[in-house]
């Protein structure tokens, strides 16, 4: 791992937009707060827009029980609106993003960290198994992950180890963001590809890494 500034593991932030995620939110939460990564040197910052499934009322009561956690109120309700505010709370040397219908291995921050370090890529990303509720929701995550639904996208399909056009939960330098700017609010979707689009066009590089691996429950 890349030292801090005083030869500690670097600060970790990440930022999760949620709305209308009360049902999933705890394990959601809990798979990024219990990694084995240096606890003081990760922070989350859940951004909860407008909901009415008390989702803000679950995220206020797990953050009661972790100081890592900071919970920001977000009326506009939009997800690139989260991610911003999500941005600008954020104190972290790395900066990343994980959904509040989605879960994370033990080891998702530190492979990141260590997939950064090793590639010197402005941004990392891993492999999202993709899960369906329901005989619809099955035949959705079917498709997700398949060559024909998906392409060559290796966070659906899989691969090996190499630079990408983008990535799922990415994992990024705060100076990254600095240069590039911040997620595109005029989106209602894709504001990671449209991030990625810009952090590549301005010569930045994108690492895809199997070994970061997390759980995303399809809409």
């Amino acid at each position: 791992m890349t030292p801090g500034a005083d030869g500690t593991a670097p600060l970790v932030s990440l930022v999760m937009p949620v709305r209308n995620e009360a049902e999933g939110l705890h394990r959601s939460l809990s798979s990024v707060l219990d990694q084995d990564y240096p606890r003081e040197r990760l922070e989350v910052i859940v951004v909860v827009g407008a909901s009415e499934d008390g989702t803000g009322d679950v995220a206020r009561g797990l953050a009661a029980d972790d100081e890592r956690v900071t919970v920001i109120d977000n009326p506009d309700g939009r997800t690139p609106v989260s991610l911003n505010m999500g941005l600008r709370a954020a104190r972290g040397d790395l900066i990343g993003r994980v959904d509040g219908h989605a879960w994370v291995a033990d080891d998702f921050v530190s492979e990141a960290v260590a997939a950064l370090e090793r590639s010197g890529a402005d941004g990392v990303g891993g492999v999202a198994e993709h899960i369906g509720r329901g005989p619809a929701g099955e035949a959705i995550a079917i498709a997700m992950t398949s060559r024909v639904g998906a392409g060559n996208a290796a966070f659906r399909v899989g691969g090996e180890e190499g630079e990408a056009d983008t990535v799922v939960f990415g994992l990024y330098r705060r100076e990254v963001y600095e240069r590039v700017g911040e997620f595109d609010e005029s989106l209602t979707r894709n504001q990671n590809d449209e991030f990625n689009h810009r952090v590549r066009e301005g010569g930045g590089r994108l690492l895809f890494a199997p070994s970061i691996r997390s759980s995303y429950v399809v809409r």
